[in-house]
């Protein structure tokens, strides 16, 4: 936070991936970790119960989805997740602002989106996408909104 701060009159969000969450021993559940991480944001649009945010500028939204899960993490811990409130909220972000051009930041980029990838990592680490271990209905709606 003092790094983005330090930049004068300059507005910011941040996004959580799944290494934001690895605080294991400091920490007992991932929403215990993700309040903490949040705090730490005050001048952010994350609000503890909300990890991800929208902002629109002009004729742009910008979204920021958050992953949410790392303990109870299915296959592993590397998976970076959204969770259904997540996913639902984003989508009707999308639908409620269809005359703008939409901007998403996430930790790891859609499974199926065709998005160029670093193959040394997300080739290597096949859960290195959004959603990767869920079914792949849940996956595919990224791509479909």
């Amino acid at each position: 936070r003092d790094f983005l701060e330090g930049f004068d009159n300059v507005e910011y969000n941040v996004i959580t991936g799944n290494h934001d969450l690895e605080g294991m021993f400091e920490f007992q559940t991932d929403d215990d970790n993700i309040k903490s991480f949040t705090s730490h944001f005050p001048s952010s649009s994350l609000s503890p119960s909300k990890p991800y945010w929208s902002l629109k500028k002009g004729s742009t939204l910008l979204i920021g989805l958050s992953t949410t899960r790392f303990r109870s993490a299915l296959h592993s811990s590397h998976e970076v997740y959204i969770d259904s409130a997540q996913l639902e909220w984003f989508e009707s972000q999308v639908s409620e602002n269809a005359d703008k051009r939409v901007v998403v930041f996430s930790h790891a980029p859609p499974l199926g989106s065709g998005l160029r990838l670093l193959q040394d990592v997300h080739l290597k680490n096949g859960c290195a996408f959004l959603n990767h271990s869920g079914d792949l209905k849940t996956a595919r709606r990224f791509i479909e909104i």
